[in-house]
């Protein structure tokens, strides 16, 4: 029973991803379908009204032409002797039945006829007939009252307008043509035509049917379009949605290489950053070891120099007092060099402090040259120096004494 409930639960798991689906489908298909099918039934009305008011303007028009034809059918004096029931006997009434027949005929009208109004009543004074009314002996005679007359009609001798009317009577519903019209002795008559509402309702029931047969054709012509749309979308979405994906994938690439390259650059920042603290502890303990060495080499220099001084006595012969002189300079010599040698590891550790001062340039070079003289007479070299009188004695600037400076005249 539990592997049992267990497939049902799975079944309708599938079958409502399933109804889902084609819910989103439908969903989709439904509201172009639903505008479409709106869409043929405005067209229709629309085309069905059009339809409509341009049959009814033809028709008017083919009703005012009928009715005008009338006054011609009829004898000219007609109703100028149609003036009450007596006034026409059978045998004319029916002439002019059988006139205003054929009448109707040529110019296919249902009904044409011709009405006075006495004393706020109609009569016909004429119509014509048809074959059924014949048979059945119910066509129009003289002097019958059309007790459905509207009021539109009955108030024709006062407003002497031309009626358009649909109206409803014993014979039927009709679209009417009423006009009124002045016999020779001045008498007011109305002349009027009719076609059968059914006969309008059938044409516009073809118009009807064509309008629907139109929409089913152009529905014929759209589906195979929609359906070529819809898979052009669908196609177009699948792309987009290929392309959203291989750009995420691309991103996503660029990204980790970006991480990548600056967890890198982190790590060259950090390896330099401990070069550097590598490079200022080298420095430092250069520094450190010239101090250290500079005291220890000076403290048997000045010891030389010093006992080179103390030697250095009237007593000695000349040849000891070069040689002292000679040790003597060669220790100053050394001890220069170590000055040089601290000067330059100040440099390195942006330790010099670099001052002008105000010194003796003759001294200077003296000095210098005087460091050399010993050795340049050893060479059997002639060594002195040579200022010249512009050279100003002191001069502000670095008092650098350096003792291998020398000017050879």
């Amino acid at each position: 029973m539990y592997r049992k409930h267990i497939w049902y639960n799975l079944f309708g798991i599938i079958m409502n991803k399933l109804t889902h689906k084609k819910s989103q489908k439908w969903k989709k298909i439904i509201f172009p379908v639903c505008v479409y099918v709106i869409g043929i039934f405005v067209f229709t009305g629309v085309n069905y009204e059009r339809t409509k008011s341009n049959l009814l303007s033809g028709i008017d028009r083919n009703l005012f032409i009928a009715a005008q034809c009338i006054k011609n059918t009829l004898p000219s004096d007609f109703h100028d002797r149609a003036l009450n029931f007596n006034s026409i006997n059978k045998t004319e009434d029916w002439k002019n039945i059988k006139a205003l027949s054929k009448l109707a005929y040529i110019t296919k009208i249902n009904f044409l006829y011709t009405i006075v109004i006495k004393n706020g009543k109609a009569y016909f004074t004429s119509c014509s007939t048809t074959s059924d009314e014949l048979k059945n002996h119910n066509e129009v005679h003289y002097w019958l009252e059309y007790a459905e007359a509207s009021k539109a009609l009955l108030n024709i001798p006062i407003s002497r307008k031309t009626v358009y009317e649909t109206t409803s009577n014993r014979w039927g519903t009709f679209r009417s043509a009423v006009i009124p019209i002045i016999s020779q002795t001045g008498n007011l008559y109305l002349v009027g035509s009719c076609y059968k509402i059914s006969y309008i309702t059938l044409i516009l029931h073809k118009e009807v049917v064509i309008s629907v047969i139109f929409a089913l054709f152009l529905s014929f012509l759209v589906i195979p379009f929609a359906y070529y749309m819809l898979k052009m979308q669908k196609n177009y979405s699948y792309f987009l949605h290929t392309k959203v994906q291989e750009r995420t994938v691309q991103l996503s690439h660029e990204i980790s290489e970006r991480k990548r390259a600056q967890e890198q650059l982190t790590e060259s920042l950090a390896k330099s950053e401990e070069l550097a603290e590598k490079a200022q502890e080298a420095n430092k303990a250069k520094s450190e070891f010239l101090a250290t060495m500079s005291h220890e080499i000076r403290t048997p220099l000045n010891v030389i120099i010093g006992m080179s001084a103390l030697l250095n006595n009237p007593a000695i012969s000349q040849e000891q007092a070069e040689y002292l002189g000679t040790i003597k300079g060669a220790s100053e010599h050394l001890l220069n060099i170590i000055d040089n040698i601290l000067d330059f590891s100040q440099i390195e550790a942006n330790k010099v402090n670099i001052e002008n001062v105000k010194f003796d340039i003759n001294e200077l070079v003296n000095y210098s040259v005087n460091s050399f003289m010993n050795l340049a007479k050893y060479k059997e070299i002639g060594l002195k120096s040579l200022i010249n009188e512009k050279v100003p004695k002191f001069i502000t600037g670095v008092q650098v004494i350096c003792d291998k400076y020398y000017l050879i005249c």
